[in-house]
């Protein structure tokens, strides 16, 4: 019988190689064998040596070391932009700002897995990831694309952090700084209305139903999106005139117009007039 006192690993990186799934025999009869694998699991990227060392009472060779070699890849994490992003000058009162987009590349030679993405700091809550491709693995090249948003919720300067988690043994967590500005006003809507008065003049025969038909146009002269939340008639003789026609945008973006068609159509004769409300 041969007797296996140990079998151990040595070396420089030994911690980077484990035994596994050993078989265990501690002493073998002829033709027999043991067997165990052997795993490699770097800490860090680059050349990796050690060796297995087997003691035994073989009498003409009791000590045998078999070496071992294995390369640890490196996946590399890098964001862009590389160490802030402002997200600009946002009124306190005109909800989130426009996304802009941060990038996680896998800029090394391995798969980069990403364990976490996190927002921190005094501000943190007004800063938010709006949309996000998600991936939690990238082949190296790859990327992730996360959007982000500012909603101030105070006037003044605010900051936060946004860390990604990665497997990159060289910088596990990566740090972006989020800055922005709430402040008051900014980007408004200005709403204009033209004509601001139409007068259909006169009507002569009211029992002939001729309808006389005009055009207004509602114009957003701001700089920011402006919401029409309703369009009515109103007044004593608001029954004498219709909207027959109208475009119907309840968001005008800056610049961007509705337009309606108001008709005047009397049952009885007379001078009439209704305010439309916007």
């Amino acid at each position: 019988l041969l007797a296996i006192n140990s079998i151990t690993v040595f070396g420089l990186n030994a911690a980077d190689f484990a035994i596994v799934n050993d078989s265990g025999e501690t002493s073998l009869a002829p033709s027999t064998s043991r067997t165990l694998n052997v795993e490699f699991n770097p800490q860090t990227a680059g050349m990796k040596q050690a060796g297995i060392r087997i003691l035994t009472d073989d009498l003409d060779q009791a000590q045998v070391d078999i070496p071992l070699q294995a390369s640890g890849l490196n996946p590399q994490v890098s964001v862009m932009p590389m160490t802030n992003l402002d997200l600009g000058e946002v009124s306190i009162d005109a909800g989130s700002s426009s996304p802009m987009a941060v990038a996680i590349t896998n800029s090394g030679t391995s798969e980069l897995s990403i364990t976490g993405v996190s927002i921190t700091g005094a501000n943190a809550a007004e800063f938010m990831v709006v949309a996000d491709t998600g991936e939690t693995v990238l082949a190296p090249n790859e990327s992730r694309t996360l959007n982000m948003a500012f909603d101030p919720i105070e006037i003044g300067q605010r900051t936060a952090n946004l860390h990604v988690t990665t497997d990159d043994f060289d910088n596990t967590t990566i740090s972006l700084t989020l800055t922005g500005e709430g402040i008051v006003g900014g980007a408004v809507p200005d709403i204009s209305v033209t004509p601001n008065s139409v007068d259909y003049e006169e009507l002569r025969d009211v029992n002939n139903k001729v309808t006389m038909i005009k055009t207004i146009t509602i114009t957003n002269s701001g700089a920011g999106n402006l919401e029409i939340t309703s369009l009515e008639l109103t007044g004593s003789n608001n029954d004498a005139f219709i909207i027959t026609a109208d475009s119907g945008e309840s968001v005008l973006t800056p610049s961007a117009t509705r337009t309606i068609e108001l008709s005047y159509s009397p049952d009885e004769a007379g001078e009439h007039s209704a305010p439309v409300i916007q």
